[in-house]
């Protein structure tokens, strides 16, 4: 069964959730990409009510076509497209996971967040290392003290 399918529900019956996630996506024919077309959260990522809760379409897609998702763990993107449930494109890793993936593709589109590179961090940590303050570091980055001394400590980047 793929998107393309046109495996409507018949009669009366419920549509399935594969059904349902068919009938909100779009094959992006360059990318592979099966694009939501449904609601999205403020991340871009797709959005759904399952069994009347609030879920990703992602880790629908995940779960309905690859199997379940471990305790902990997120549905990560190959594609790095948030609104693409292509079960190819997707991957689970847990949180330490997502943000190095993150970080070797050198993106954060968070809204609001400030893009560091590695090369950034690496700098980062260097000035800390000569004396500089994590306040004077923020600054210069236009990130916050916090930020910078969790770069720092390796709580965040801490694969660099």
């Amino acid at each position: 069964m793929t998107p393309n399918d046109s495996s409507k529900p018949t009669s009366d019956r419920k549509p399935t959730l594969a059904e349902r996630l068919f009938s909100k996506v779009t094959v992006d024919p360059a990318t592979k990409c099966w694009v939501w077309n449904g609601g999205l959260d403020r991340y871009g990522r797709g959005r759904l009510t399952i069994n009347r809760k609030n879920a990703l379409a992602s880790r629908a897609s995940y779960e309905t076509f690859v199997g379940p998702i471990g305790k902990g763990l997120c549905v990560c993107h190959r594609c790095d497209n948030p609104s693409c449930i292509n079960p190819m494109h997707l991957f689970t890793g847990d949180h330490i996971d997502n943000m190095a993936d993150m970080a070797r593709k050198e993106r954060f589109t968070q809204p609001g967040i400030v893009k560091l590179t590695g090369a950034d961090v690496l700098e980062i940590r260097r000035l800390i290392s000569e004396g500089l303050s994590s306040a004077d570091v923020g600054r210069k980055y236009g990130i916050s003290r916090w930020r910078v001394s969790a770069i720092k400590l390796k709580k965040t980047w801490g694969h660099l």
